[in-house]
């Protein structure tokens, strides 16, 4: 859990200025706790 809310958050700072190159599956994955 601690891990995928930090990779969540790393993920919201830097990862939404490339929307556009994202991998949506690795977002979802992300997304699930």
């Amino acid at each position: 859990l601690s891990n995928n809310k930090s990779r969540c958050r790393e993920f919201g700072k830097e990862g939404f200025e490339k929307v556009k190159g994202i991998n949506w599956d690795d977002v979802i994955d992300n997304l699930i706790f």
